[in-house]
């Protein structure tokens, strides 16, 4: 199985029963439950994820080092107030959609070493360039 939809299930967590199993799994859709947290990822190819409508408040350094393969992650409608710097080491992120969450700020690159280490990463910098934004919508396509 490539594609599971478990979408408006009221889950809190992504079932253990999924854990080392679907192998092949390349799109997850978990949208419109109960979750409070990005989850651990089980899935080695999993490139799109779908956490919108849940009740996400916090993206956790654990649990981006199981992300590395993503390419699309829609957290909209979350509870997100601010982001990890350790996002940027998602070098296969192409679209990351943030729309109605309660984003604080933006991280950023402070000194040089960091500036040099984002700007080495795939072919452009982890800080996107918004293609679509208005009050309470980002779109970012990096």
């Amino acid at each position: 199985m490539e594609k599971l939809n478990i979408k408006n299930n009221g889950l809190k967590s992504i079932p253990h029963e999924f854990q080392g199993s679907l192998p092949r799994l390349a799109e997850l859709n978990i949208s419109g439950n109960r979750l409070e947290t990005f989850p651990s990822l089980y899935w080695d190819d999993i490139k799109i994820l779908d956490l919108s409508q849940n009740e996400v408040k916090s993206i956790t350094t654990e649990a981006l080092k199981t992300a590395t393969s993503l390419e699309t992650v829609n957290i909209k409608c979350n509870a997100v107030s601010c982001l990890p710097e350790e996002l940027g080491q998602l070098t296969s992120l192409k679209e990351l959609c943030l729309d109605y969450n309660k984003l604080q700020s933006l991280p950023d690159c402070d000194d040089d070493a960091e500036e040099e280490a984002a700007a080495k990463m795939a072919p452009q910098s982890w800080i996107p360039a918004i293609v679509s934004s208005s009050d309470s919508k980002v779109i970012w396509r990096l």
